[in-house]
């Protein structure tokens, strides 16, 4: 649900972008811009370079790389009954209605729920509704069906009595996490010390997998999406990407693609993580489909546990869907007398009977949303579209810009990409382009970009912004009101299929905030001298 530590997936650019991050600002862009300038610069934000390797897109008329938002719906939450609770420590009926018996696929999700709060409770965690001893009744049950933005979205967690701002919502023991820890004392010998995390917990994962019920991770298994429910977008087929078409999405997916299958390729070799121990990774158990679903869980199912640095699978906690607006994350603590560990989370705000608890996964666009979950957030604060930006290889400047470049420790003809919000747009923006637009003249003067250069100098950033945002609008197949008509006919949308109106929502965000950009650029083009004043402010 939080970050991606450094590893092999921290170079997969432009994925690097995409994946998650927890971040207390604006979204994480990967490879930062050194600092080297005459006069200090500003560009404190960690924007990313452009892909490795590949040709920088020329700043005019400028290539824009969307990001991604969504119309805005409120989100919602609901689920069947409530079930009654069960005496002493024993586990809560979770929040689901008797299915009929034609419905299989209802009964079988709600008796791996309650497999999985049997397992639990084995385990030491306190699941009863009633209260003892120093401890509250617990205020969670299980949900099988939750609705956000009226689309579904599994399983979840509902309060089933009022929760106050701060309380807590359980303690998970760490017995019951899947850890790299885990990983490397299941495999010994056969797992290097140096392992990286995701790769060591995926392993762990289809080996439990494999076990079936034998495994001690059974009922949290149980409880994971099929194969087919998980819809992270680097999974889509190429079919199902069609509606996509234009999005900077499609480009990050497979990246993101190529990598996870990268990775595959690294541990089967003779020399990899599985081909030096055949004995142990047996072939017919590890193979590259096994792998990517491995990934494709972890990617959107494991926690960061801030305050010890641990990744980890957290069954249970893991149940809790995605807000942008909620602040609690799940972390690890320690009891104050005895220093045993446990997995927590203190709620942000409080919540009445029957609503959806939620988590927040970090602060991310919702090209990463779709990327690593399959979903979009209407109303989602952190919404952005990457405009990339570079000199451009026809100014006569050219050779001396990318030396300046390059001794301030950018890489030699990489473009940088920058997020452009519903509301705003970075000033680190503005200071490159300032630097990527100047004369000959204006480097003499060793012009500070982070202020005022010239008229010339700030109408041809405005020029260079507008190039980019209206390059980008143009690689779409449909426009905004074609899609504003598309969702206004309730009749074809309910026809669409769930990945098309995730797709349909995420291209539509992003043409909304270019369209919104270019307006408001064109009407502070009006007076050139205070263009971009507000963003020193």
């Amino acid at each position: 649900m939080l970050p991606l530590p450094d590893g092999p997936f921290a170079g997969a650019l432009p994925v690097a972008a995409f994946l998650p991050a927890p971040s207390t600002g604006l979204p994480r862009r990967a490879a930062g811009i050194a600092a080297g300038f005459a006069s200090p610069p500003r560009w404190r934000l960690p924007y990313r370079r452009g892909v490795s390797g590949a040709p920088a897109p020329p700043l005019l008329p400028g290539l824009g790389a969307p990001g991604g938002a969504a119309p805005p719906v409120v989100v919602t939450a609901s689920a069947s009954g409530l079930g009654g609770g069960s005496d002493g420590d024993g586990p809560r009926r979770s929040v689901f209605t008797e299915p009929p018996p034609a419905e299989a696929a209802g009964a079988s999700a709600m008796e791996a729920s309650r497999a999985l709060e049997a397992w639990l409770v084995d385990n030491g965690v306190y699941l009863s509704d009633k209260s003892s001893w120093g401890r509250a009744p617990h205020p969670l049950a299980i949900a099988n069906e939750t609705t956000d933005d009226g689309e579904p979205s599994g399983r979840g967690l509902i309060a089933i009595k009022g929760v106050v701002q701060g309380e807590p919502l359980f303690k998970l023991p760490l017995s019951v996490l899947l850890t790299k820890a885990v990983a490397l004392k299941t495999f010994g010998t056969a797992m290097p010390d140096d392992t990286d995390d995701f790769i060591a917990i995926a392993t762990l994962l289809i080996r439990e997998r494999s076990l079936g019920d034998a495994s001690f991770y059974a009922p949290y298994l149980g409880v994971l999406p099929a194969d087919e429910e998980l819809m992270p977008l680097f999974r889509w087929s190429a079919e199902e990407m069609a509606p996509l078409a234009g999005s900077p999405t499609l480009a990050a997916a497979a990246s993101l693609r190529r990598k996870v299958a990268s990775e595959f390729a690294d541990a089967d070799q003779p020399e990899g993580l599985f081909g030096r121990s055949r004995s142990v990774f047996d072939p017919a158990v590890y193979t590259e489909a096994a792998w990517e679903w491995a990934f494709a869980v972890l990617f959107s199912r494991l926690v960061l546990l801030r305050s010890s640095g641990t990744l980890a699978l957290v069954p249970y906690a893991d149940l809790l869907n995605h807000n942008p607006y909620c602040g609690a994350y799940i972390d690890s603590f320690k009891e104050n007398f005895t220093g045993t560990g446990y997995v927590c989370v203190f709620t942000d705000r409080p919540y009445g009977k029957m609503e959806q608890v939620y988590t927040t996964y970090g602060q991310k666009t919702n090209a990463e949303l779709l990327l690593l979950y399959g979903f979009v957030v209407d109303r989602n604060p952190y919404d952005a579209v990457d405009v990339s930006v570079a000199v451009d290889e026809a100014d006569p400047m050219y050779a001396r810009k990318m030396k300046f470049l390059e001794d301030a420790g950018q890489e030699a003809g990489s473009s940088v990409a920058f997020p452009l919000f519903a509301d705003r747009y970075p000033m680190e923006l503005i200071e490159y382009l300032r630097f990527c637009v100047a004369t000959e003249e204006e480097m003499d003067s060793g012009a500070d970009w982070g202020d005022f250069v010239s008229e010339r100098n700030e109408v041809a950033v405005a020029r260079a912004l507008l190039g980019a945002c209206t390059a980008a609008l143009s690689g779409y197949v449909r426009t905004l009101e074609e899609d504003d008509a598309m969702v206004r006919d309730r009749g074809l949308y309910a026809m669409l299929s769930l990945k098309q109106r995730a797709a349909l929502r995420q291209v539509r965000g992003e043409k909304r905030i270019l369209k919104r950009t270019i307006a408001n650029t064109q009407k502070e083009m009006q007076t050139p001298r205070m263009l971009f004043k507000s963003l020193n402010s």
